[in-house]
């Protein structure tokens, strides 16, 4: 699935987007996410659980770094992390998506990239590509 620059007006339009983008996805696929704090990177992350059929609550690793969800989706914030291995590779091997936040701090960990998605604030809403 390839992504065109948009405009969304809503966190319902940016979860919508997220979950149809989430049912493209296929195992072992890593997809990092970059925009300023509290631009929605963590609420795609949340369309994309549910594009997946995942039904627990989504919510950010900020503090706990990696969570997972139902074998299925590895969700990563390395915001507070400096060049340190958080195990991506037993991700990998175990057939995860893998969802990373914050992604240029582990960069030299990360063996590849399918996409790339930056969300960013407008006056109105945000701008994803």
């Amino acid at each position: 699935m390839i992504m065109k620059k948009q405009i969304l007006n809503s966190e319902k339009e940016l979860l919508e987007l997220g979950e149809s983008f989430g049912r493209s996805l296929n195992v072992k696929e890593i997809i990092v996410l970059s925009g300023p704090l509290g631009a929605g990177k963590t609420c795609f992350v949340k369309g994309i659980a549910k594009g997946l059929n995942i039904e627990q609550m989504i919510t950010s690793p900020t503090f706990n770094i990696v969570k997972e969800y139902e074998d299925k989706l590895c969700h990563i914030d390395a915001y507070r992390i400096n060049d340190e291995d958080v195990g991506i590779d037993h991700y990998i091997d175990n057939d995860f998506i893998i969802c990373i936040e914050w992604s240029e701090h582990i960069k030299d960990y990360i063996p590849y990239v399918n996409y790339e998605i930056n969300i960013d604030y407008l006056n109105d809403g945000r701008s994803i590509e």
